[in-house]
């Protein structure tokens, strides 16, 4: 083992294959390294060569210096390698949030889709509604559909069903044969709600927003506004 080494244990593996003596005096040993010219130099090359240089340090600087070295570039590549980790890590999590978002946009789109196929059918079924007329056994005398927004319906003794029709404020009938026809409509009236019909098949309906009730004649040649807000009368049903 070199003089060096025992110096420093851990001189070793920087300085196995450096040798004791210098190259250019080979009887002597080398004691100082010349940063400046890169060198390792023994007592006699610091005299006849470098006296003047200024970067000139002992062999256990020099070898702690190389030391250090190597764990530095050790440590840059750790740094390096942790790095790299983290961006791998980054990525991947850039790829599982682009995947989860495009499965959350699909889902959304999905649950869409299913609502409003729900929404059409419920949509459509509320559209048609069946009318049907029963005698007092129960058994059915006519049946009819139509597509009309019913709120109030009511039977006079003729057979003839009445009902009101909110969409448009209208007053519709269905005859025992099955015909449907518009009864009645007016301006004046404005969501009918309340509806009679008496024993000469006069017909009345209330008008919930326009505060009113109107009495139209079977024939519909007679129609007037019985009672409206002058009397009292507020959003009737």
């Amino acid at each position: 083992m070199s003089d060096r080494t025992r110096q420093d244990p851990n001189a070793g593996d920087i300085l196995d294959k450096v040798s004791d003596y210098c190259d250019y005096h080979a009887d002597e040993k080398v004691i100082q390294f010349c940063i400046q010219h890169d060198v390792l130099i023994c007592k006699k090359c610091v005299r006849n060569h470098h006296s003047e240089c200024e970067s000139i340090i002992s062999i256990n600087s020099a070898i702690k210096d190389a030391k250090y070295g190597s764990a530095f570039t050790d440590i840059e590549t750790r740094i390096e390698q942790l790095n790299r980790k983290i961006r791998n890590v980054s990525t991947r999590q850039t790829h599982d949030y682009n995947y989860l978002s495009t499965k959350k946009d699909k889902i959304k789109n999905k649950i869409s889709t299913v609502r409003k196929t729900i929404n059409d059918y419920l949509d459509k079924i509320e559209r048609y509604t069946k009318l049907f007329m029963v005698n007092i056994g129960g058994e059915i005398l006519s049946e009819t559909v139509t597509t009309f927004k019913i709120k109030t319906i009511c039977l006079s003794n003729s057979g003839t069903i009445y009902w009101t029709n909110l969409d448009n404020n209208e007053i519709h009938t269905v005859q025992p044969d099955g015909k449907q026809e518009l009864f009645f409509s007016s301006h004046e009236l404005e969501d009918p709600r309340g509806l009679a019909v008496d024993g000469k098949c006069n017909v009345y309906v209330a008008g919930y927003m326009s505060n009113n009730i109107f009495m139209i004649s079977k024939d519909k040649m007679k129609v007037k506004v019985i009672l409206n807000y002058k009397d009292q009368i507020k959003s009737p049903i």
